[in-house]
């Protein structure tokens, strides 16, 4: 199990070159060759950058040079931007190069770091960071409509710039026929009656972490015949809290969250802040699954209240009561399990992946 961002990443690459395009990826994990045309190159850094994540690309000094032996060697037509963070050098050679530069907003990074970072002047340094990335790039990708429209509100981006490219799933991945009757299940069970249900993502998110705390504290309590299954990484302090509750199991990474999805009854998404798409929610809808969440969660994601989940704005008594119908109602959970399966089919890579190289085949024609 990635994190959202990643996952993003590798899937839009490995789309694009599924299509037939050469691509090259600069990263901070290791140099990989997948096959001679799609390759991952670790990116150098300095080492006390080595916790700061994106945020601190900008003091990478060791950026552009490796990006400049990059270009120099592999004659890229077309330069993704993951994220803003890295946009002054990579803007700048790709305008030295007449190289068409392509943001992806993988959320509105200013509206995500207004409402979830923990450092309070963050918000500013990332809204003119991310003015400028929006301003001179000649493309700009949002992960969903409502992301479109915040950008062109917030940044005065042109709609003409600015192109949805969904986050997706691989669907056939999360398909399964006996999800209820394999051992996991079996395992995590406290009693043939009881019943799982499932949240995931990276603890290191605020938004995950906060959700997470809200099923522990606040949900968990009300379902004593119920399992709650955690899982992320990042978990250590939920992990060292939850010792005392019998009825939550809190896990660090898990190689396939697949196995885990199979064995749920429900997934929930008590998600309260943030931005962009959840690929969680994805998860979950290509597994089949039915999903109580909030409004925020599957913001973006065509998800509608009572055919493919039970939404609520909030988590309090109403986000319980919806728990609480939907575990006791076996053909409410196969219908809006059923549901789940058909919109998921809308988000698939391949789909996706196809589009946006269709698109940049059209970038790359009007920049010659």
């Amino acid at each position: 199990m990635i994190s959202g961002a990643s996952a993003r990443t590798f899937n839009i690459a490995k789309g694009l070159n599924t299509c037939g395009a050469s691509v090259c990826v600069l990263h901070q994990g290791a140099t990989k060759s997948f096959n001679p045309r799609f390759k991952f190159i670790h990116l150098e850094s300095h080492s006390f950058l080595a916790s700061g994540g994106n945020y601190l690309h900008p003091l990478n000094l060791r950026y552009p040079c490796q990006f400049l032996r990059f270009v120099k060697e592999y004659k890229p037509d077309i330069i993704q931007c993951e994220q803003p963070w890295g946009v002054f050098p990579t803007l700048w050679f790709s305008k030295y190069f007449g190289i068409p530069c392509v943001l992806d907003e993988h959320n509105v990074e200013f509206i995500w770091s207004k409402s979830a970072s923990k450092v309070p002047f963050l918000a500013h340094i990332t809204f003119a960071i991310e003015r400028v990335a929006c301003s001179y790039s000649s493309l700009v990708l949002a992960s969903s409509e409502v992301d479109k429209r915040l950008l062109m509100e917030v940044h005065d981006v042109s709609g003409k710039k600015v192109c949805v490219v969904p986050n997706g799933v691989n669907i056939e991945r999360y398909s399964t026929s006996l999800s209820h009757q394999s051992q996991l299940s079996r395992r995590l069970r406290s009693d043939s009656e009881s019943k799982i249900i499932l949240f995931h993502g990276a603890m290191d998110a605020k938004q995950n972490y906060e959700a997470a705390k809200l099923i522990m504290n606040l949900i968990a309590p009300k379902f004593a015949h119920s399992m709650f299954v955690i899982i992320g990484k990042g978990s250590d302090k939920l992990i060292r809290k939850v010792k005392s509750q019998e009825n939550v199991l809190v896990l660090g990474f898990v190689p396939s969250i697949e196995e885990y999805l199979a064995a749920a009854d429900v997934c929930i998404a008590p998600i309260k802040v943030g931005s962009g798409t959840r690929l969680k929610v994805l998860e979950y809808l290509a597994a089949g699954k039915p999903i109580v969440a909030t409004h925020k969660a599957v913001e973006g994601l065509g998800v509608i209240d009572g055919v493919h989940a039970l939404l609520y704005k909030d988590v309090n008594d109403e986000f319980v009561n919806g728990l609480r119908r939907i575990l006791s109602n076996q053909v409410l959970r196969e219908e809006l399990g059923k549901n789940a399966l058909k919109l998921s089919k809308l988000y698939d890579w391949a789909s996706i992946c196809s589009n946006l190289h269709e698109l940049y085949m059209k970038l790359y024609g009007n920049s010659e």
